[in-house]
């Protein structure tokens, strides 16, 4: 809840109460909205198992036209109507010296529009195994064929900042354009995601990647 620019209004961001200038909320106030978000969560998971919507495939589990990481402690959804670009992210990691990979991470990489004046883009990263990542994306391809996949120079120029808006309001025309996605029935084209141009990111020497 902490960030690092000074509350100028000196007020809690949750309560609306003052507080010291170097807080942007009180602790308590933190603490309570934490525990209700984790609350909030668990409810829609059991919500989820008790309707049989709940689907665990590769990196990603998916639920009610959403989509959230099958890993980690991420708890929030990401609407599978605000999509607009996703591929695969490669990031291998190097020591120093001597100069020698040393692990590589693979990620599901998912940017968004906000879903009104397609102005906001945010980007989420979900990990999993080079495998999990191949079928989420597979299954992303069979549930909203109308975005951009994979990191080829044509999606890459397609999303550049100049681009962005215009791409995003011909993807929600195609998006508007499809009645109905595909069958749920539907196969998965693992063999096409897997082949999709995959973005290469090399970490030296360096803790974390983004």
């Amino acid at each position: 809840m902490r960030n690092n620019t000074p509350n100028a209004r000196g007020l809690c961001a949750i309560c609306g109460e003052p507080v010291p200038f170097y807080r942007d909320c009180h602790p308590a106030c933190a603490q309570k909205a934490i525990r209700d978000e984790l609350k909030r969560h668990w409810d829609l998971v059991k919500a989820e198992q008790a309707s049989g919507a709940r689907e665990v495939i590769g990196a990603t589990i998916f639920a009610h036209g959403s989509v959230r990481p099958s890993r980690g402690h991420l708890t929030e959804r990401v609407q599978l109507s605000t999509l607009c670009w996703v591929y695969h992210r490669q990031v291998t990691h190097w020591a120093l010296l001597p100069p020698m990979p040393t692990h590589r991470v693979h990620k599901l990489v998912i940017h968004t529009h906000d879903g009104a004046a397609l102005t906001t883009w945010r980007q989420v990263s979900f990990y999993g195994s080079k495998n999990e990542v191949e079928q989420s994306i597979g299954e992303l391809m069979r549930r909203v064929p109308w975005i951009l996949f994979g990191f080829g120079p044509d999606a890459r120029a397609a999303m550049a900042p100049g681009r962005r808006r215009d791409t995003t309001r011909e993807i929600e025309a195609r998006r508007s354009s499809m009645a109905t996605p595909a069958p749920t029935n539907a196969p998965r084209d693992d063999a096409a995601a897997a082949a999709l141009e995959f973005e290469r990111v090399n970490a030296f020497g360096v803790r974390g990647d983004d």
